[in-house]
């Protein structure tokens, strides 16, 4: 019998299904032959990077031989400024994925269970199972979370729970004193991962903070962010953690001590202080979700009101045949078949000219392809 080599892999990577990205502009033009290519689909900042993070990038090129200061202190003091929690309550990471992996790599061993609802970010099943752990699914009601599922869910095995608030794919954002209850009733020793990778876009009225939950002493939270979405920085990769120093110490003993490069680190604390673009941001994105909610009721389609920088739309038609056409004519959105919702896609807002071609589009699209 011929080696494979699956038969000396780790067990838990072979069910695994890759984590599919968006398309990339790169790829639609050299499939496609389209060269008018716009992308909507990977929730990036339309507005591009922050100014002040681009000159500390180019700034910090001329040190980028040396390497990192490996407690990126810099940045956890901005952030602290910010966040209103001492330095040793953040850990940096290579964007925000890095931080969950190291969650999970610290923390789960074969057969532990983790509970993550049915629709969510992918990554979290992806990490489980290369853990060999056990992926428990909760249900979601109405494209919505149901925090009293996954508390039904929980058992002498449950390790982890991850929960996405705002919730990507949907865009839906949890009732802060249903999420306050959720976390005072969780075991101590079933550590939540709050990810708040869009937080900025939601209203901070409506969005929960749980950092005074750490700060009073929940060992067992850690929240979750990144510099990807509202600074325009997903492609320096850069986010944070922020936890009980007693959680990031052991977390601490695993990561790479140099995952974080010098331009991310300078990239990360500049965006902090552009307060400009943090606002221009988030005006734009009020303004698109305001114009294509408008132009979706319209064309008849339902959405969710979202909290984040995209929406979730339900075409009434197969998604990938949607995001074939959408594509043809030079416009990448998501399409949500991987997450078991074939009708629907996921766009990023962009800007006016973006938005308001991405409705032609669709439009197009909708009048060719039947409803199924």
């Amino acid at each position: 019998m011929a080696f494979k080599l699956e038969d000396i892999a780790n067990p838990g990577i072979l069910p695994i299904q890759p984590y599919i990205p968006g398309k990339s502009i790169q790829e639609v033009i050299r499939e496609k032959g389209v060269t008018d290519v716009i992308k909507m689909a990977s929730n990036e900042n339309p507005l591009g990077i922050s100014p002040l993070a681009y000159r500390a990038v180019k700034e910090s090129l001329k040190n980028s031989f040396q390497y990192p200061e490996v407690s990126s202190m810099k940045l956890r003091e901005a952030l602290s400024g910010n966040l209103a929690v001492p330095p040793d309550y953040i850990m940096i990471g290579n964007g925000g994925d890095e931080i969950i992996y190291t969650l999970a790599m610290t923390f789960l061993t074969d057969n532990d269970e983790v509970i993550m609802p049915e629709l969510t970010f992918s990554m979290y099943e992806i990490v489980t199972r290369a853990m060999r752990g056990i992926v428990v699914k909760s249900k979601v009601v109405n494209l919505r979370i149901d925090l009293d599922d996954i508390l039904s869910k929980i058992t002498d095995k449950t390790k982890i729970i991850f929960l996405c608030n705002p919730n990507n794919p949907s865009g839906d954002l949890l009732d802060k004193k249903s999420v306050y209850n959720f976390v005072s009733s969780v075991p101590e020793n079933v550590i939540i991962m709050h990810d708040e990778s869009y937080s900025e876009f939601a209203d901070s009225k409506l969005m929960p903070n749980l950092r005074p939950f750490i700060k009073e002493g929940k060992k067992n939270i850690i929240l979750l962010r990144t510099f990807s979405k509202i600074y325009g920085l997903a492609g320096i990769r850069v986010g944070y953690g922020i936890a009980d120093p007693e959680m990031l110490s052991l977390m601490y003993r695993i990561r790479p001590p140099f995952g974080v490069s010098v331009p991310a680190q300078e990239a990360g604390a500049a965006a902090l202080k552009d307060q400009q673009f943090f606002l221009d941001t988030l005006e734009l994105t009020e303004a698109g979700k305001d114009y294509i909610y408008k132009e979706l009721k319209r064309l008849k389609l339902s959405f969710v009101k979202s909290h984040t920088n995209f929406i979730l739309i339900d075409t009434k038609r197969d998604c990938k045949i949607v995001s074939h056409r959408m594509i043809s004519r030079g416009v990448i959105i998501r399409p949500m078949s991987s997450y078991n919702l074939p009708t629907f896609i996921r766009v990023t807002i962009g800007t006016d000219k973006q938005n308001e071609r991405f409705i032609r589009a669709l439009e197009a699209v909708l009048n060719e392809v039947k409803p199924v």
